[in-house]
């Protein structure tokens, strides 16, 4: 008997592929380093919810545009790939609305095709820190 995979993982298609983050319930997103910038290559309908944007709003773009902060929890280049692996930050997140609310991330790192991907899931917010 052949069993099919339920899902892949493409992410040379991030841009359009959310079906992998559908599957976590909590608010997430994948971010690509690229030097020092941090385009979203993914994010999932709880964390565009979370910000009340649509995912076009936020993927491709700079996360810094989201959250000031949260590159800097990623640490930079020079710091090794398994630095940032489950770290936890809390940090501003900034609604479409513009109203700011504090979020408390655990963030993850994996090397795929040479590129550094950071997933960070949002697991408590506040409206204040």
């Amino acid at each position: 008997m052949e069993v099919e995979p339920k899902m892949s993982l493409d992410f040379g298609s991030a841009q359009t592929n959310h079906t992998f983050l559908e599957l976590v319930p909590l608010p997430a997103l994948i971010v690509e380093r690229v030097g020092t910038d941090a385009p979203v290559a993914w994010a999932n309908r709880a964390f565009t919810d979370l910000l009340g944007v649509e995912a076009e709003a936020l993927v491709g773009n700079d996360i810094r545009d989201w959250s000031p902060d949260l590159p800097e929890a990623f640490g930079d280049d020079a710091i090794q790939l398994t630095d940032a692996s489950g770290r936890f930050t809390v940090c501003r997140l900034t609604r479409g609305d513009g109203s700011t609310i504090w979020a408390r991330l655990q963030t993850s790192t994996s090397l795929l095709h040479n590129h550094r991907y950071i997933t960070a899931y949002v697991e408590d917010i506040s409206p204040c820190r």
